[in-house]
């Protein structure tokens, strides 16, 4: 993968942090003079008018205080209210020291107007928090979307080769994290393997990551987003299986990921599974791929190809210099009823599910393919009837303790009918075919889950 520098996504990598953005939208206008000076205005003007109107007994500073910083707090928050507060309180202070108000209850008014004022400038207070809040988060909001919008234009038109990079640089700029590493599935073996990391951690590049370990692999197997503290996990998933998984984590200031988070990782998981399934077709589009897109094993096509050159590497061969040749040919039995019964996407499972187990059974030397649309074909190089027929007998054993369910939950159970040949040299190569569907067949009409070798 191509390094890429700054330019790569720069308007996301370089924005300021989304809630600095907010932070500072907000709290400047506050500390501003005219503000304060607001705030200081309307303790004036409520002395002032108290004065010029020659104290009339309907305008004690004991009512119009409370107002007053009411109205202060209102324009210029905490400060304008501490502000307009002090001269207030100092004027009602004077005001009721008086000997006029001196046996007339002066303290007590002084009493009232404090308590009054502070009670009415608290529920304005918390109002004008939760507004300030609404609006932050309406801004980040807005900010959001945007590097959302901006981040899809940089995956459309960027080259598959760098859209891990992309994709980790963006992610990390957009969720405030320190460290974004993203796996891909490897089709052709089902398994998962680190292909970016943006942050520290660079040596983890080409590593593969099981399933159930760490946070990652959580997220693979339950195939759901994961938050665990400060670290996040997105799985991109794509007809049942997982494709990709984008995991983000914060590492300086270990700020856990919330509510917030949470729904700017489900907006940004279809993103990834766009990109991620694009990357996986382009590159078998390229490669000229000879796997089948669902189970990952070889296609049709291939086995064909494969089995000439093997027949004529064989035909070179002296006789006595030949090794054994055993076939397998599976069959997922009453497949058609299946997906009638649970939809498609179950058959989809079923026909993955068991894939899996012959990939895990059987060696990479040997040749392993989907052949139809719930049939498998094994090619065993240099194994007896025998061992066909045991490793047969193996998977049919592991097909029936698989543990799958249906789109409501209900248990589904799988068998699959096995057929095992051995070729003959002289036979043509279409014949190796007949012998193994041959056995296959006799497997079908002696029940489900038959094994039968010929």
């Amino acid at each position: 993968m191509r390094n890429l520098p700054a330019v790569t996504a720069p308007s996301l990598a370089q924005a300021p942090k989304t809630n600095t953005a907010a932070h500072k939208g907000l709290v400047a206008p506050r500390v501003l003079p005219v503000r304060h000076f607001a705030a200081f205005a309307f303790a004036a003007v409520m002395v002032a008018f108290i004065e010029l109107t020659g104290r009339p007994a309907w305008l004690e500073p004991a009512f119009a205080l409370p107002a007053v910083l009411v109205g202060a707090a209102y324009v210029a928050g905490l400060g304008g209210a501490l502000i307009a507060g002090g001269v207030g309180a100092a004027y009602t202070v004077l005001y009721y020291s008086q000997p006029a108000w001196a046996a007339n209850g002066g303290t007590f008014h002084i009493a009232v107007a404090i308590v009054v004022s502070a009670l009415a400038v608290w529920p304005v207070l918390q109002l004008r928090e939760r507004a300030d809040v609404s609006r932050a988060n309406s801004v980040q909001a807005s900010e959001h979307a945007d590097n959302l919008v901006q981040f899809t234009d940089r995956l459309a038109r960027e080259p598959f080769d760098s859209m891990p990079e992309v994709l980790t640089i963006a992610a990390t700029a957009l969720l405030q994290a320190d460290m974004a590493v993203l796996t891909i599935l490897d089709p052709p073996t089902g398994r998962h393997f680190v292909r970016a990391v943006h942050g520290t951690g660079a040596a983890a590049l080409g590593v593969e990551v099981l399933p159930g370990v760490g946070i990652t692999g959580q997220a693979i197997r339950e195939r759901r987003i994961l938050l665990v503290g400060s670290s996040a996990a997105i799985p991109a998933t794509q007809a049942g299986r997982v494709i990709a998984t984008l995991t983000l984590a914060r590492t300086e200031r270990a700020r856990p990921f919330g509510d917030a988070e949470m729904r700017v990782l489900e907006q940004i998981l279809p993103l990834v599974t766009l990109a991620a399934a694009g990357t996986l077709a382009r590159r078998e589009m390229e490669e000229g791929s000879p796997r089948d897109p669902l189970t990952g094993l070889y296609n049709h096509a291939y086995l064909d190809a494969a089995l000439s050159q093997l027949l004529a590497l064989r035909r070179r061969t002296p006789p006595e210099g030949r090794a054994p040749l055993a076939m397998i040919m599976f069959d997922v039995d009453s497949f058609r009823l299946i997906n009638e019964r649970y939809g498609r996407q179950t058959g989809d499972n079923i026909l993955r599910a068991v894939a899996t187990l012959i990939r895990q059974r059987f060696r990479q030397s040997d040749i392993m393919a989907r052949v139809g649309p719930d049939s498998f074909f094994v090619v065993l190089d240099g194994a007896h009837a025998d061992v066909a027929a045991e490793a047969a007998a193996q998977i049919r054993r592991q097909v029936r303790e698989l543990n799958l369910a249906g789109p409501r939950g209900e248990p589904v159970v799988v068998s699959v009918s096995a057929g095992c040949a051995v070729y003959r040299d002289g036979d043509p190569p279409d014949g190796l075919f007949r012998s193994v569907e041959a056995a296959l067949e006799t497997a079908r009409w002696s029940g489900p889950g038959a094994v039968v070798s010929i």
